[in-house]
């Protein structure tokens, strides 16, 4: 994750947004509680948003987003995503920064449950269930 990288994410409140990355690694607080190796994008955001996937979609999988020149913003594009984090706090729908956590700082069975992911049958990737290596996780 790199500043100026392009991010999205579908919130309940403010639905499909999307920005770039203007800060990684940092650390702010959330009710008074400190959270590290936090990234702040500038997309917006509002209230019931919390816990929206933070995301780019890419054409093809095990394919890294693009760091710089997003393009359109508008054009979506992509059948797989790249999975970046879940947001947290901050943003506005006029804008300012929201927080997101980094998957790779999360501690999957405390903080997220199970976490699924879904192959597409007969992806090249797939252990033939539609799961990388036949699993179901």
């Amino acid at each position: 994750m790199l500043p100026g990288q392009c991010v999205q994410k579908v919130g309940y409140a403010s639905g499909r947004t999307a920005g770039r990355v203007t800060g990684t690694n940092v650390t702010t607080t959330n009710e008074g509680v400190p959270l590290i190796w936090q990234h702040e994008a500038d997309f917006a955001a509002s209230g019931g948003d919390s816990g929206s996937a933070v995301f780019w979609p890419v054409d093809a999988p095990l394919v890294p987003p693009p760091l710089y020149g997003c393009g359109d913003i508008a054009d979506w594009g992509g059948d797989y995503v790249w999975l970046h984090g879940l947001l947290h706090s901050g943003g506005s729908l006029f804008g300012g920064v929201a927080y997101f956590s980094d998957i790779n700082h999360m501690q999957y069975a405390t903080e997220l449950g199970g976490l699924d992911v879904v192959w597409p049958q007969g992806d090249a990737t797939s252990g033939g269930n539609g799961s990388p290596g036949g699993g179901n996780k």
